[in-house]
């Protein structure tokens, strides 16, 4: 059942987040406060379970008492220190478990220690294509949009690419995988929805182990703003 699948979340805002009873203000938050709050969302979507925790409460007993088959990781890796960036990969070396993070800049001890980074500069796409043979799939964007790409050596594999640049790769370990973006997630489904669609994408056809999902294409979703008169007009 997908229902007992868990996603765990990364926050250097998680102690703070768990111990609030409210989310959010109702009003427009920019995408670098939001991120940690869409991936809670778009979990919830999908139909799995969720636990939102600080770096210091990953370890290989927070694997073992669940049915662990994501990890995601919030927080800039290049802000990460060396000691937990070990303990991760020391955890996809053991487990079969995803880990999805933003990559880190080319020359930073992440990026060097990955085999992958972020350029400088960026280019303007308006399709992207999922490459790899499982899953293979094309998105095309609504508008010209601005994103960063990535540097791969030999031992990481492209998993996206627009036009020959690579926007997604992913490390194949003894157990796991660990996929990076090259672009911030809430940021890039801000500029446009297919990137939405790309990290579901990636959730479900990256993952280690076999994967039930909610499916919502084609479905038309009514939000209720004012209940006890919205419902009326619906």
């Amino acid at each position: 059942s997908c229902h007992d699948d868990m996603a765990l979340i990364i926050s250097s805002k998680a102690s703070e987040m768990n111990s609030s009873s409210l989310l959010g203000t109702g009003g427009w938050l920019s995408p670098y406060d939001r991120e940690v709050l869409d991936w809670m969302t778009l979990i919830k979507w999908m139909g799995w379970k969720f636990k939102l925790i600080e770096k210091e409460e990953l370890n290989h007993e927070s694997m073992n008492v669940s049915n662990v088959k994501w990890i995601i990781l919030t927080d800039n890796p290049d802000d990460l220190d060396s000691t937990f960036i070990e303990r991760l990969f020391d955890i996809v070396e053991t487990f079969p478990v995803l880990i999805v993070s933003q990559a880190g800049r080319i020359g930073s001890s992440f990026s060097n220690r990955f085999g992958a980074g972020i350029t400088k500069g960026t280019i303007l796409v308006t399709a992207f294509d999922w490459i790899e043979l499982s899953g293979k799939q094309s998105w095309h964007c609504r508008k010209e949009v601005r994103i960063n790409t990535l540097k791969c050596e030999a031992a990481v594999d492209a998993l996206v690419v627009a036009n020959e640049n690579i926007l997604v790769a992913v490390s194949k370990k003894t157990a796991g995988r660990w996929v990076v973006v090259s672009f911030h997630s809430s940021e890039a489904r801000d500029s446009e929805g297919s990137f939405t669609s790309l990290l579901k994408h990636i959730l479900v056809y990256q993952s280690c182990l076999p994967v039930a999902w909610f499916n919502f294409e084609n479905t038309l979703v009514l939000r209720m703003d004012d209940p006890g008169s919205s419902e009326m007009v619906h």
